[in-house]
């Protein structure tokens, strides 16, 4: 994904840039000149910048959660946005939501795709699906629903909307 990113940025920031003329650049005014090429790279760094601005991740605390009924309130295979979970695809890896904070209810909508990213080569790293929310003591987090085989724990790390149009559900 990075690796994507990267590469947009790039393609970008060279179709964003005026070619310049050799021929007509040896005879004109070296001022005009850097003007225009300032002007073309300004422009670039712009585009770059709305870009890199939509990508942007958000800091969050990460934790897990599992559909018991301790951890859950209410019946704990349904989320809160009214999705079932199954649990033989959520114990086969198959499934990935996530809870959200209250907080970020106001940034991310059930049915949104996000991205996680705790840290390089992490098993949690990649997309899930929001469908539930948090208790509201949280904020700036976000609970990923695990079954009860997988190793849970608590990381700061962090989250955006992704722009893959792919279900990540199963």
């Amino acid at each position: 994904m990075r690796k994507k990113i990267v590469s947009l940025l790039m393609l970008l920031a060279m179709t964003t840039m005026a070619p310049v003329n050799t021929t007509t650049a040896a005879s004109a005014n070296d001022d005009t000149q850097a003007s225009a090429c300032n002007n073309t790279m300004a422009s670039a760094e712009e585009t770059n910048q709305e870009v890199s601005d939509t990508l942007e991740f958000n800091d969050v605390t990460i934790t897990c959660y599992n559909a018991v009924a301790s951890q859950c309130s209410g019946n704990p295979l349904i989320t809160a946005s009214g999705r079932k979970i199954d649990l033989k695809k959520l114990n086969k890896g198959e499934l990935r939501y996530c809870a959200v904070s209250r907080d970020l209810l106001k940034e991310y909508n059930y049915g949104d795709t996000i991205e996680v990213f705790i840290s390089e080569g992490h098993p949690y790293n990649g997309e899930w699906l929001v469908a539930d929310t948090m208790h509201k003591r949280w904020n700036k987090r976000i609970d990923l629903l695990l079954s009860t085989k997988q190793k849970s724990g608590k990381w700061e790390g962090q989250m955006r909307k992704s722009d893959s149009v792919e279900e990540v559900e199963g």
